[in-house]
């Protein structure tokens, strides 16, 4: 096994790759102890696991978390600091996140949480960053914590760990093709951001009437009204079956809770359980609107088939009225609904309060037109989740084909 090749490799590249310890090109370590009293609201950023994690995945960090800068200079003049080239791994909880250190903005790191791969001989960092992303390395990783009642890859771990190396150049061309994938993936990231912020705005102003469509005559639609969601249609609270009661399992309705529902999705039109008819409840039509009402304030979704929903959802059969609206409208007002019902140990909306809960109703034309617009854009919010995951898979393809 020590000597073996890659499925995919670039022609000129013909020898065989090497298996070696970590330790053989990194000196294998962590920081010193910074005690929680010596945290600061600036200076030095001070990361830990969650922070690297965001690192990783080029997201910005929040609520973060500083040293000064007069400690960070005696920590680096004693013990050294990371520099360029050097590899950041997290060795609790979420195991194996790496991340390289690309530049020279002053930082530390939290002892123990994160390890420390200070380079030492020649090699580049981010074909080694590819490298942690691998089957072989991080299954390393996994079977060795999973000996350990809390999880924990160690620096005598690290320091064992194997990975397959090659020369020099042909390190540099995967970093750099592999550097092209994920360089696409931020582009498709970003895309993804500015629609979901754009998306968010065109909500605002066409939720506040700043902005208004005329109709097909080019002229204005009357005013607004304010109704209450118990007038825009009827509200359905559901209930659950016993679990022993295998006579109402399996039919031809979805059974829908709050763990169905995606926030990232618009329509729901599958779950894990269905219901037969023999569960004498009110029976759902299709297109109605799910609402989660206690503990995850706000989850909903348009279900597109008939259903029944647990006692956690209460749901919405629309009359008269544009389904689409109701859901967009919905999602405008949620933070404002979920504000209401936060300061609560069990936050929760009883049946008759989320039919009172207002919004505001348009003629039924106004609101075709405000949904089939917010449609167009989450189809193209939807258009970039489906590259970035067609392109993380090919990634995911090529890590298996180009390391060992």
């Amino acid at each position: 096994m020590e000597n073996l090749q890659p499925k995919l490799r670039f022609p000129e590249f013909k020898d065989n790759w090497k298996m070696h310890f970590i330790s053989d090109f990194f000196k294998v370590g962590s920081s010193k102890r910074v005690k929680q009293e010596d945290w600061k609201t600036e200076g030095i950023p001070f990361y830990r696991t969650r922070e690297l994690v965001k690192l990783s995945k080029n997201e910005k960090i929040e609520n973060e978390i500083f040293i000064s800068e007069e400690h960070y200079n005696d920590l680096k003049s004693k013990y050294g600091v990371p520099k360029i080239g050097d590899l950041l791994i997290s060795g609790v909880g979420t195991l194996g996140i790496s991340y390289v250190v690309i530049n020279n903005n002053p930082f530390y790191i939290k002892d123990g949480n994160v390890l420390w791969f200070n380079k030492v001989k020649n090699i580049n960092s981010l074909f080694f960053n590819y490298s942690f992303k691998t089957r072989f390395l991080l299954s390393q990783i996994l079977n060795n914590a999973s000996v350990t009642t809390v999880g924990t890859y160690t620096i005598d771990n690290a320091k064992k760990t194997k990975f397959f190396y090659t020369d020099i150049q042909e390190q540099t061309k995967i970093a750099d093709f592999l550097g092209s994938v994920d360089k696409q993936l931020d582009i498709l990231s970003q895309k993804k951001e500015k629609l979901n912020l754009y998306k968010k705005g065109v909500m605002q102003q066409l939720f506040s009437q700043q902005i208004r469509f005329k109709n097909d005559n080019g002229n204005d639609f009357p005013d607004w009204q304010e109704k209450t969601l118990g007038e825009v249609g009827e509200i359905v609270t559901g209930k659950t079956p016993s679990t022993k009661e295998s006579m109402f399992w399996n039919g031809e309705y979805l059974f829908v809770t709050p763990t169905d529902l995606n926030e990232n999705k618009k329509y729901l039109d599958n779950t894990s359980r269905t219901i037969n008819d023999n569960f004498k409840i009110k029976k759902l039509p299709s297109n109605i609107i799910a609402y989660t009402c206690i503990a995850s304030i706000g989850k909903m979704n348009i279900i597109t088939k008939p259903s029944i929903t647990n006692q956690q959802i209460n749901s919405i059969v629309v009359k008269k009225n544009n389904t689409e609206y109701i859901y967009y409208y919905l999602k405008f007002i949620t933070p404002k609904i979920i504000s209401t019902v936060s300061g609560n140990t069990m936050p929760i909306i009883n049946k008759t309060d989320f039919s009172k809960i207002i919004i505001k109703i348009c003629s039924i034309e106004e609101q075709t037109k405000i949904a089939n617009f917010l449609s167009a854009i989450d189809t193209q919010i939807e258009t970039v989740e489906n590259q970035i995951t067609k392109t993380e898979t090919y990634k995911k393809g090529l890590l298996q084909q180009m390391f060992v």
